[in-house]
């Protein structure tokens, strides 16, 4: 068993608020996930359009009970935690676990990432952290795409573009800028 302390369940609430935002950012209308889906996914909410589950991490459930519920419904989960950047700024991280063509992908340590606050939204691996490999992936109303290049051309705008996504995330969930 599992103790849920008071920083859980801030935690907890931050992921529940972020979830909502970033559905709504990439125009995911969703609805929780009923019994068709893993137990583990119950407290989850899924996009059907996008193809998509979507939550926050738990301390409950583990990655590998993640990417066996993926194998079991062929259906990509993105899951995020609320974090610190660097900087010691609030931000979110990202995990996507994706089925394609019959397997199962891991990709964790991923960011938000944005041009401008009415740009596409990215999610890239953190170009600051050297330990992981470059990926980058589109949002767009049908789901998440895999694109071959980073939609940013050096580390001034990829560490700006984080800082973008980051305010719009804010904007969002608080509905102004702090």
């Amino acid at each position: 068993m599992v103790y849920v302390n008071e920083e859980d369940r801030q935690r907890i609430s931050d992921g529940e608020e972020a979830v909502c935002a970033l559905a709504k950012m990439g125009g995911w209308a969703t609805q929780p996930c009923d019994e068709l889906f893993p137990q583990i996914l119950s407290q989850y909410c899924y996009s059907d359009r996008a193809g998509l589950v979507l939550g926050h991490w738990r301390r409950e459930i583990s990655f590998s009970k993640l990417i066996e519920a993926v194998r079991q419904i062929r259906t990509d989960i993105l899951i995020l935690e609320p974090g610190r950047d660097t900087s010691g700024r609030k931000t979110y991280y990202l995990s996507l676990i994706l089925a394609r063509a019959g397997e199962v992908r891991l990709h964790r340590g991923l960011r938000l990432w944005s041009a401008d606050f009415d740009s596409p939204l990215w999610v890239v691996a953190d170009p600051r952290d050297r330990d992981l490999d470059p990926c980058f992936f589109s949002i767009r109303s049908t789901g998440v795409a895999e694109e071959a290049g980073a939609p940013f051309g050096d580390p001034v705008s990829a560490a700006t573009g984080l800082r973008i996504a980051d305010l719009r995330w804010v904007a969002e969930i608080g509905g102004n800028f702090v």
